[in-house]
């Protein structure tokens, strides 16, 4: 009984007790889990007091929790770690190459996602009737070109296929589960990874431009480009009404504000690498098969990434960027966006019935 009264903490956004931190602080999962529900509804709540709830009372008003949680968070994370890890992960990952740190999971996913974005990359490329040499063919450079509807689709296609192929690779037990619970694993992972990795990438290969964003692996698309996109699916399709609808949905300052939050993380590819696992064994499953290879698997690469911020960076303290990491992830979360933005194109009848993606998002 002392251990578990010295173990209880109070939660810093309603008082409550919690015996476990999540989102890298003292907040109980009532709240945690609030705050990944509403949290890109911020602004459509208003306080009646004029945000001046306080205490258990908190509770009863959905914008004065937020803003305390989004206060909490802002104040946690530590800029001189951001800074720190990223001026180091290129040293780390040479020290990585020649010490005995042992990292089995990590270093096997580096294999297997450049074997992955290799395949994705290639299937874009040679889906286009302009292919170049092999030769000239490479991760680094390409080429990328301008994305439409129709490579979105096969880029989603793509990522859909070489998913199931790396969760087989990866993970033995995700082989053994029921096609059912592989295909919800992987359309999960879609709606979040898809997003995370083309901020991450833009980032790289499209520093200086905030407006340039991958649209599948090798296909980019631009405000500009975005109007020439959407065509009508027949004669009764309203082109410049599903146009009006994406601007006033604002969906270029949401990528924007998705990769200014990635690029003030600024993510080591070995970050970028866990990230991907905790996305593919996403939290949020309810089915029992997939609950406990989800949990062995996440706290193997949470287990590794402690060992990658101790061993090989020589973090004393990273406990602000492991909340910082978690926090991120939430900025994904993007599946109801995605439907309801594909459900309004059907209605305007610029995507055809039969699309792959809006067949999709229907499941």
């Amino acid at each position: 009984m002392e251990v578990a009264k010295r173990n209880t903490r109070e939660c810093l956004i309603c008082t409550e007790s919690t015996t476990v931190a999540h989102l890298g602080m003292d907040m109980c999962r009532a709240c945690s889990v609030f705050y990944r529900r509403y949290q890109s509804r911020v602004n459509r709540f208003v306080c009646r007091i004029g945000g001046k709830c306080t205490g258990k009372k908190i509770v009863n008003c959905k914008r004065c929790r937020l803003d305390q949680i989004e206060s909490r968070l802002s104040n946690c994370i530590s800029a001189d770690t951001v800074v720190s890890v990223a001026s180091t992960s290129q040293a780390a990952s040479a020290l990585l190459s020649s010490c005995p740190i042992q990292l089995p999971l990590l270093e096997r996913l580096k294999a297997a996602y450049r074997t992955m974005s290799y395949a994705r990359l290639t299937g874009e490329i040679y889906a286009r009737t302009d292919i170049p040499h092999p030769l000239r063919i490479s991760l680094e450079e390409g080429p990328f070109f301008p994305g439409s509807l129709e490579t979105m689709t096969l880029g989603i296609r793509i990522l859909l296929s070489t998913s199931l192929n790396f969760g087989a690779e990866m993970f033995p037990d995700f082989a053994d589960l029921r096609e059912d619970d592989k295909w919800t694993i992987v359309v999960n992972f879609l709606y979040r990874f898809r997003h995370f990795e083309g901020c991450y990438r833009s980032n790289v290969h499209f520093k200086s431009d905030d407006d340039k964003n991958f649209s599948s692996y090798a296909g980019w698309v631009t405000p500009e480009l975005n109007r020439d996109i959407w065509k009508p699916a027949s004669p009764s399709g309203d082109a410049s009404g599903a146009l009006k609808y994406l601007e006033r949905r604002d969906m270029f300052k949401h990528l924007r504000d998705m990769r200014q939050a990635v690029a003030r993380f600024a993510p080591c590819h070995e970050e970028f690498l866990a990230i991907m696992v905790l996305m593919f064994f996403d939290e949020l499953h309810n089915v029992d098969a997939i609950i406990p290879i989800g949990a062995i698997y996440r706290a193997t690469v949470l287990r590794e990434l402690h060992a990658f911020y101790r061993d090989a960076l020589k973090m004393e303290n990273y406990a602000a960027r492991m909340g910082e990491l978690m926090i991120l992830m939430q900025v994904f979360d993007k599946q109801r966006d995605f439907k309801e933005n594909f459900e309004a194109l059907r209605l305007f009848n610029v995507v055809p019935a039969d699309n792959f993606i809006y067949t999709l998002q229907k499941e």
